[in-house]
C-alpha cells in the first residue's frame, strides 16, 4: 500500500530469522505492527533502535501494546541520554491519559556512546552519527553476508562529494539501504500517486527514480551511486508523507517497512 493518505511515521522491522524482534524507531507505525501480531503471541523480546527523539520517531510507543503485557521484554537501544525521559514525558499528563508506569513489560534502556556497536543474536549492528538537529544515528544490520541499513533523518552537505566521505564506507556493499529525502535521483517520472515510496534494484542499469516536487540533488545522487556501486543493492527512498507495507526478502535478512514516512523532522 503506497500513498499519502493516513500515513504513519517511522517504524521498520528487520526480520533476521530468529525469535527476537528487531524494530527501527517507534513512530506511529509501531502500533500497526503490534495490531498485526496474533492475539496468542507468547512473551517476546523486542529490540527497538531509536534513530533520534523527534516526536515522529517515538510517538507510537504509547500505543505499542506489547509494552503493556507482563512477560514481554523490551530493550530500547540508542545514543541519546534523554531517551527514557523523552518516552516517559510524552506519556505524562496532560499529554497522554495512561502513564509510562502502566506498562507492565520489562522495559530496559541500552544507551551507548558514539561509535559503539550492538549484537542481537547473530545480527551485528554497526552505527554512524548523522547530521540532524539534535543528532541522529544510522544503523547497519549485518548477518552472515547480508546487510540492511537504516539511515533516516540525515543531511548530506557539500562534504558528501568527497570520495572519502564516511557514509560511503558505511553504505558500501549494502543489500538494502533505507533512507529518506524529498529529492529525486533523476527527473521525476509520471506516477498515479504523488509522494510514493519506490524500491529499485541496482542490478539494472537504470538509476532509482524518486517522485518528488523538489529539485534533484547531485550530492545525494553521487553519494548513493558510489556507496552502492560495488554490489547488487536495493534502495528504499522514503518521500515526504509516504507510507509503504512491503516485504523484500534477501536471504535470511530482510525488512518490513511498517511505515517509514518522515513527515515532520
Amino acid at each position: 500500500m503506497c500513498g499519502t493518505y493516513r500515513a504513519n511515521t517511522s517504524c521498520v522491522q528487520i526480520e533476521a530469522g530468529n525469535e527476537e524482534i528487531i524494530l527501527c524507531d517507534a513512530g506511529t507505525g509501531i502500533s500497526d505492527f503490534a495490531l498485526a501480531q496474533p492475539k496468542d503471541t507468547p512473551p517476546q523480546t523486542y529490540h527497538i533502535f531509536i534513530s533520534h527523539l523527534h516526536w515522529d520517531h517515538i510517538q507510537g510507543f504509547p500505543f505499542f501494546s506489547p509494552a503493556y503485557i507482563p512477560g514481554n521484554r523490551i530493550i530500547i537501544h540508542g545514543f541519546h541520554k534523554e531517551t527514557e525521559a523523552a518516552l516517559r514525558a510524552q506519556m505524562a499528563a496532560p499529554y497522554f491519559p495512561v502513564p509510562f508506569e502502566s506498562m507492565h513489560a520489562d522495559i530496559e534502556f541500552d544507551i551507548r556512546e558514539p561509535g559503539d556497536s550492538f549484537l542481537v543474536g547473530d545480527v551485528t549492528i554497526r552505527t554512524i552519527k548523522q547530521q540532524h538537529p539534535g543528532d541522529s544515528w544510522g544503523y547497519r544490520f549485518e548477518q552472515d553476508d547480508q546487510c540492511v541499513i537504516y539511515s533516516t533523518d540525515s543531511e548530506h552537505g557539500p562534504e558528501a562529494r568527497n570520495p572519502n566521505y564516511r557514509f560511503v564506507d558505511f553504505f558500501q556493499g549494502a543489500d538494502i539501504l533505507i533512507f529518506d529525502g524529498n529529492i529525486p535521483f533523476s527527473k521525476p517520472q509520471p506516477t498515479s500517486v504523488t509522494g510514493v515510496t519506490r524500491i529499485t534494484s541496482l542490478r539494472s542499469n537504470s538509476p532509482p527514480v524518486h517522485k518528488s516536487n523538489s529539485s534533484s540533488s547531485s550530492i545525494t545522487n553521487q553519494l548513493m551511486r558510489i556507496a552502492t556501486s560495488k554490489k547488487s543493492t536495493q534502495v528504499a527512498c522514503n518521500s515526504k508523507a509516504a507510507t509503504t507495507k512491503k516485504i523484500i526478502p534477501k536471504g535470511t535478512l530482510s525488512f518490513l517497512a511498517i511505515s517509514s514516512s518522515p513527515t515532520m523532522a
